[in-house]
């Protein structure tokens, strides 16, 4: 090995890893026989500590006199002797702290009665030592610390200051000096007084010395290739603890030269359990020596270290008192403290769920939420055994997700004031909240791309509201829907909290399945199905209590669905000794302990549960379900629509269902189109309340879907730009009857018609009379009703053509997606085949699918088809005739002319 490093360099190396600022900050776990750990504070001995004075006229003064009060510093006077010189000594009686301890920290603590220090100067601690009062003015040791200075004290307040391990005297007396720095340098001034009082050991406030200390560590020597030792100690008390086996780990650093390790162990009980690597290991039944290991490397060393007995551990489970869904340790803050009832001012937090306390002991457990409200106490009584406390906690859900692209910020405030609770909630996070009922204000603060802040909402909930336990809050753009339910119930109440812009179009879920869309069949309703795919998304739980229980799978079993296990996770609750084996059905083990665990993750397995003794089994998985559903498209209309069922097949209850409805894949949909109608309810839901649309479908969440429960929903909706090219409704009137307006007895007739397409139309309407006489309507008589508001339309609002009545555009108004318009047209025919008409020249031309009308004449396209026909083959015949006749001018053509006229007319006759 290289020896070339100095001896400076191998003391400024890490002698032994001991962790020990870190490690003293947790509580003891468990503690090996012949090993112990304490703190003490120690009390100023009141007959042996006072001020001790020295007078003189010249400075420094020289006199050596007794004061019965803890002085520091100096004053300079007007009379004799002039100058005055103050020092205090103090005697702490640490006789109790044993020989053989290993002095952890130690910290001097005073109280300031009197503060005359117009001149600052610092207040110096000295290590000393006298065996009677009173000690001589030069009895100093060493400079262990300053302990403050007096430009920043007060009178009142404590000040402390911590000094090196070596001042406390096991087995004696621990004793110190306090004087001013500018004792014996600075003179003072008479006009300007510097000293301080401290409160003394006859009063309520004396002096305390704070020690903590361990008994029973564990020495350990460093040989160097040189021949010499460095020495140390490990305390097995902060070192690593292993709860299921018993065993501790010791982490030992070598340095630069190392050669050997000798370890003393604390007693011949322990037993060394773990090989080394590139060191050979002796053991003796008081050491353990690691020769020829390595330089500058960490070896780790396990030992089994049987427990001291006066040490009892508490399990604690927490479960909700509302749902009996258990609650993950750290998502609410436990508190302990001695006694029945609970007392705060010497409550401690559990940092753990299993937690050592002393035994044979009572303690109340505060259950608290974020604001350090109480919950709930429960009282448990410590035994020379294990503890477990079930706690059910009355608290209300509040479930956050986030929509957006973007993160947000929550602030959380209790009771409407104070300082909030506060957390950010990711893009397309979700997060739970357990909150105390009370009142509370909720602040939501948006950000953008580019992570600037952007606008905050604040809303206000008093929980629970009506009784109702849980809140799921969407943030989707800067608009927050809320829906608030209860724990036996579906959605009892939905609201849009606020809404600060028109939300961005977000998309939930990026990594959903390409799952294409497929062209199932051609059906009688002239519609094509589709089939793309749904999602449902749900957690459930399981519970059992016994030696023997069996947890089945958790989720639905839908034919040709694909399923997809989230998270999947037993707890346990019981005797930590328990046996416990857990099997799926097909007969794989998945665990075989000899102590109960906390928890096992699962993958959506079948499995039983055993132990040898009764144990309390929790099962929470979240899955996913995708399957295909049918949505029929009907071409003509541009429409699509689908009936789907909600329907939980299980045992289960499915907590916060959620349902993602894909659109048909290459579907171009009018997402302001798309309504969704409950079934059960007979409700039509609201977009952004009951429900949100994306670029890829319809997003659902329910609170909770009860075993053997069915919702069913219909959703429809219709293509983008549906209604272009699309002209003005021609609407058919095939007969008519007599009907009564204004008491009066008239002919009537109706047209309807539904607005198929995917926006709102306005525009004109026509009315084709396709009756006997639709042509003979008496225009004075003609009444036109709007029958779907009962409003009769002024005479401007239509037109009279002879056959067709044309509703102009203020007589239609607006017709809205999915509504109708009704009217009814009252009249009398004339008796005569002419009347005045409000016409142009021919009028109109209209063709409604079957027949082309030009003004009041119907066209039938067979007949005129054969007077074409019938033309083409007289006119070869007669034309010669007529130009030798009439000669290739103008005569022959006008006599051509009207031929054609008359063969047309005689064809279009016919409905007139």
């Amino acid at each position: 090995m290289d020896g070339s490093k100095g001896w400076v360099s191998r003391v400024r190396a890490v002698t032994v890893s001991l962790l020990f600022i870190a490690m003293l900050l947790v509580p003891i776990v468990k503690v090996p026989q012949g090993a112990s750990a304490d703190s003490a504070t120690f009390y100023v001995v009141h007959s042996l500590e006072g001020g001790r004075l020295q007078t003189s006229d010249k400075y420094p003064p020289y006199g050596n006199l007794t004061s019965t009060t803890d002085s520091i510093g100096q004053v300079a006077r007007s009379f004799s002797p002039t100058y005055m010189t103050m020092r205090t000594f103090l005697s702490f009686n640490t006789s109790t702290v044993p020989s053989n301890a290993v002095i952890l920290s130690v910290s001097l603590r005073v109280r300031i009665e009197t503060d005359a220090s117009s001149i600052d100067f610092n207040v110096q601690v000295w290590q000393t030592a006298f065996s009677s009062w009173p000690p001589s003015w030069n009895a100093t040791g060493g400079f262990v610390g300053t302990l403050f200075n007096t430009a920043s004290i007060s009178a009142g307040a404590w000040y402390q200051v911590s000094m090196p391990v070596s001042v406390v005297v096991p087995g004696g007396y621990s004793q110190f000096m306090l004087n001013s720095s500018r004792d014996s340098k600075v003179a003072p001034d008479s006009t300007l007084p510097e000293f301080i009082n401290l409160y003394d050991g006859g009063s309520s406030s004396p002096a305390e010395l704070q020690v903590a200390y361990a008994i029973g560590g564990t020495p350990v020597g460093i040989q160097l290739t040189n021949g010499s030792w460095l020495n140390s100690t490990i305390l097995p008390e902060i070192s690593e603890w292993n709860l299921t086996y018993d065993q501790y780990a010791f982490a030992i650093d070598t340095v630069p030269n190392s050669l050997n390790i000798v370890m003393t162990k604390g007693s011949s009980d322990w037993s060394f359990v773990s090989s080394v690597p590139y060191a050979t290991a002796t053991e003796t039944s008081t050491t353990l020596k690691l020769s020829s290991v390595y330089s500058s490397i960490c070896y780790r060393l396990w030992f089994t270290v049987p427990k001291v007995a006066p040490y009892s551990t508490v399990h604690v489970s927490l479960y909700n008192a509302f749902t009996g869904a258990g609650m993950p340790w750290g998502s609410l803050m436990v508190m302990m403290s001695p006694g029945a009832t609970y007392n705060a001012s010497g409550a401690e937090q559990m940092p753990r769920a299993d937690y050592p306390l002393e035994p044979n002991t009572v303690y109340t457990l505060r259950v608290e939420d974020f604001f350090g409200n109480g919950l709930i106490d429960y009282t448990v009584m410590t035994s020379s055994s294990d503890i477990y406390a079930n706690i059910p906690v009355p608290t209300y859900s509040w479930t956050v997700w986030n929509m957006n692209d973007q993160p947000v910020l929550l602030h959380i405030f209790w009771n409407n004031s104070g300082a909030p609770y506060e957390f950010f909630v990711g893009p397309h996070w979700q997060t739970e909240q357990l909150l105390k009922g009370g009142n509370y204000t909720f602040e939501v603060t948006f950000y953008d791309s580019n992570g600037t802040v952007g606008e905050t909402v604040f809303y206000y909930r008093t929980i629970p509201m009506q009784g109702l336990n849980a809140s799921f809050l969407f943030i989707n753009g800067t608009t927050l829907s809320e829906i608030v339910s209860s724990v036996q119930g579906m959605q009892s109440s939905q609201q849009v909290i606020t809404s600060l812009l028109m939300p961005s179009t977000v998309v939930i879920y990026d990594n959903l399945p390409l799952a294409p869309t497929k062209l199932r069949t051609l059906t009688v309703d002239n519609g094509l199905k589709l089939d793309p795919f749904l999602i449902l998304q749900a957690t459930t739980y399981q519970n059992g209590t016994g030696t023997s229980v069996a947890l089945w799978s958790p989720h639905p079993s839908l034919v040709g669905a694909t399923y997809y296990i989230d998270s999947d996770s037993l707890a346990f609750s019981g005797n930590y000794q328990s046996h416990v084996w857990v099997n799926t059905t097909s007969g794989s083990n998945l665990l075989n302990s000899v102590n109960l665990p906390a928890t096992l993750n699962l993958d959506g397995q079948n499995v039983t549960v055993q132990s040898n003794q009764s144990v309390t089994v929790s099962r929470a998985t979240t899955w996913r379900e995708i399957s295909e559903y049918t949505v029929t498209y009907y071409a003509s209309l541009h429409e699509y629509k689908a009936t789907l069922t909600l329907n939980d097949t299980t045992s289960l209850d499915y907590y916060s269902p959620y349902w993602f409805i894909s659109f048909p894949r290459n579907a171009s949909v009018d997402q302001s189109t798309v309504t969704v109608y409950d079934v059960n309810n007979a409700l039509t839901l609201t977009n952004g309340n009951n429900f949100e649309v994306t670029a890829g479908g319809v997003h659902m969440v329910l609170s909770r879907l009860n075993a053997s429960e069915t919702r069913t929903f219909t959703f429809t909706y219709w293509d983008a730009n549906g209604t272009n090219g699309i002209g003005a409704p021609n609407l058919i009137a095939q007969s008519y009857t007599t009907g009564t307006l204004n008491g009066n007895s008239m002919l009537y007739t109706a047209v309807q018609w539904m607005n198929p397409w995917s926006t709102a139309y306005s525009g004109e309407m026509y009315v084709t009379l396709n009756f006997t006489g639709g042509d003979q309507l008496v225009l004075a008589s003609i009444t036109v009703v709007d029958q779907s508001s009962n409003r009769q339309l002024p005479v401007n609002d239509w037109v009279y053509t002879g056959r067709t009545i044309i509703i102009l555009t203020d007589g239609v108004g607006s017709v809205g997606v999915g509504q109708g318009k009704n009217f009814g047209i009252y009249f009398t025919l004339s008796s005569t085949a002419t009347q005045t008409k409000t016409d142009f020249f021919f009028g109109p031309i209209v063709y409604n699918g079957m027949m082309l009308y030009i003004g009041s004449v119907a066209l039938s396209w067979a007949l005129v088809f054969l007077a074409v026909g019938w033309a083409a083959a007289i006119i070869p015949s007669v034309e010669p005739r007529l130009r030798r006749r009439y000669g290739d001018g103008t005569q022959t053509r006008i006599i051509l002319m009207v031929c054609i006229t008359i063969i047309v007319s005689a064809a279009a006759g016919v409905l007139a």
